[in-house]
């Protein structure tokens, strides 16, 4: 048997190499994290956002990541280009630290920093708890048979020097401890509110909600697809503000509006429509009746009384119908 000649190996390379190229290309990866608020619209007590993803061509679906926990799935509305067809959507519940498609928010990013810092003045405390305890040792202070075992021999030439020498480097280490201390105080007084902050915003024990799209046809270009979804919980309230002018006497009053929200998403530099519809309202009422507009005639026990007209006799009793058809002719 031969054995291959290497012309034959070399096409079968490029021809593996051919195929697994298109086999990546078929297997378009999935659009994920690259959503933006376009547009929120604030009622009384919910509100509805508006997102935009960015698909790349080919792509087959899109998720929208990190979305509030408390959004009504019944209000999902999925949106796209002409070239864009959309199939099925699928909703999933997860808990935010679970999720690696969640991004660090700018309260997230703080609240590490200052994470950091606490930890690295803990490892200079202890390092410098280390050193006192090494001196106290030194000096006698120490009780087991380390400290003692660690204790060098002093020449009583140098035992001044020594000794001055232990004492400004505990004095220091002590000094630096306290410091520190302090410092530590000052980034947990700074910490707290941030941790309360981001408990209080993001609720509902931290879950988050992925939005997948699957896409049934995709285009050949760069596309957007728009995702709109109703939360409850934010409101907002009209404020109002006066500003006097002493020179002119003049009063110039400001409409403001006090927005509130904790929902856990970003709403910065994001445009807000402020309505005081309720969406979630009926908006048929009930069908107008046809109104007939003319002029009253007066009333006619009223116009008789008032020109003397007789009462009306008493009504005839008589069984006969003969008599009946006579008091009926009176």
């Amino acid at each position: 048997m031969k054995a291959p000649s290497s012309a034959l190996l070399l096409r079968a390379t490029v021809a593996a190499a051919g195929w697994l190229v298109l086999s990546a290309s078929a297997q378009v990866p999935a659009t994920t994290d690259g959503s933006r608020i376009t547009q929120v619209k604030v009622y009384p007590g919910s509100a509805t956002v508006e997102r935009v993803a960015r698909v790349a061509a080919g792509s087959r679906s899109v998720t929208f990541a990190c979305l509030p926990a408390g959004l009504d799935v019944q209000s999902l509305q999925v949106s796209a280009g002409a070239a864009v067809r959309v199939d099925e959507t699928s909703v999933l519940s997860e808990a935010r630290e679970l999720s690696a498609r969640c991004a660090t928010s700018a309260l997230d990013g703080r609240i590490r920093e200052l994470e950091d810092q606490k930890a690295a003045l803990q490892v200079e405390n202890d390092a410098l708890g280390m050193v006192t305890g090494y001196l106290k040792g030194l000096s006698g202070g120490g009780s087991d048979d380390t400290a003692r075992g660690a204790r060098a021999p002093m020449d009583a030439r140098n035992l001044a020097a020594m000794t001055e020498a232990m004492r400004r480097t505990g004095q220091d280490s002590l000094l630096k401890q306290h410091q520190i201390q302090r410092k530590q105080t000052d980034i947990d007084r700074q910490l707290n509110p941030l941790l309360a902050e981001r408990t209080r915003s993001q609720g509902n024990g931290g879950q988050v909600v992925a939005v997948t799209v699957t896409l049934a046809a995709s285009a050949d270009t760069d596309t957007d697809v728009k995702l709109s979804y109703q939360v409850n919980g934010p409101g907002w309230t009209p404020t109002y503000r006066a500003l006097l002018d002493t020179t002119t006497r003049k009063v110039r009053i400001e409409r403001q509006a006090l927005v509130a929200q904790a929902t856990g998403e970003d709403w910065r530099g994001v445009k807000l429509v402020l309505s005081t519809g309720q969406p979630r309202r009926e908006t048929t009422g009930r069908t107008p009746g046809a109104w007939r507009i003319g002029i009253e005639p007066p009333p006619r026990v009223q116009a008789e009384v008032a020109y003397g007209a007789p009462m009306p006799a008493a009504p005839c009793h008589h069984p006969a119908i003969a008599v009946a058809l006579l008091c009926f002719l009176e």
